[in-house]
């Protein structure tokens, strides 16, 4: 009788080989995209060298899911402020550094309200992704965006009476100001990334989605990896100064 069941059981994978080989092929698939899209942002870099050889770099890509953060026609911040958050990512790990993403994809960051606000939830998630990365620095990518569309530029900023902050905020504004001018320097700036970040962090606003320019520059992925490594020397030169 056991002897039979078994028979029965072989049977049954047998004529159900292809049903398994596609469920296979489905799962080595589902992995790669998983490595493309979440692990390969956060994996050490192996052997890593270079002057950045042992920093973590938390990166933060702002907005995502159902927040689209500035809009302007088609254009959405969250997707530009994800694009070039990756290109700085791939910019450090070339120098040795680990960089860890608060995002790798358009996801909601949070579901649930804190203190009856989606928006501060998300970004009291993105606080404590960077607080358990063991981050040396902090960095959130934004695009700037204002009424009158008369502004443009990049702007840096950090929390007040932070020094360290105020120096990593320099040393980005000044590169960037090499890629786009603007009169602009880093300032300090009244929010709740900058006020919980355990680590020296800013906020990078890269440009300005309501400036016809500037939108027009951050829709070219030549010039978001102009921005992207502007972000990254300035980075670099934070560690080695």
């Amino acid at each position: 009788m056991v002897v039979k069941r078994w028979r029965g059981v072989l049977t049954l994978i047998q004529k159900r080989r292809p049903t398994a080989a596609f469920l296979l092929c489905l799962s080595l698939l589902y992995t790669y995209f998983w490595w493309v899209t979440e692990v390969q942002w956060v994996v050490p870099t192996l052997n890593g060298t270079g002057p950045l050889k042992g920093k973590i770099i938390c990166l933060d890509a702002g907005h995502g899911g159902r927040d689209p953060g500035a809009v302007a026609g088609r254009v959405l911040e969250k997707d530009i402020n994800l694009d070039i958050t990756k290109r700085v990512a791939v910019l450090l790990k070339k120098e040795g550094a680990r960089p860890v993403l608060t995002r790798t994809r358009d996801k909601n960051m949070a579901y649930r309200p804190f203190q009856g606000s989606l928006q501060l939830a998300g970004l009291r998630e993105r606080a404590h992704i960077a607080e358990r990365s063991g981050g040396h620095v902090f960095v959130s990518i934004h695009c700037n965006s204002e009424a009158e569309g008369k502004y443009s530029g990049p702007q840096t900023f950090y929390e007040r009476g932070n020094s360290r902050s105020a120096q990593l905020a320099r040393l980005i504004q000044e590169e960037l100001v090499q890629v786009r001018s603007t009169g602009r320097q880093a300032i300090p700036g009244d929010y709740y990334l900058l006020s919980s970040a355990r680590s020296p962090a800013v906020i990078v606003e890269v440009g300005f989605l309501s400036h016809a320019r500037d939108r027009s520059l951050l829709t070219s992925p030549p010039f978001r990896q102009q921005v992207a490594e502007a972000i990254a020397r300035g980075i670099l030169r934070y560690f080695r100064e």
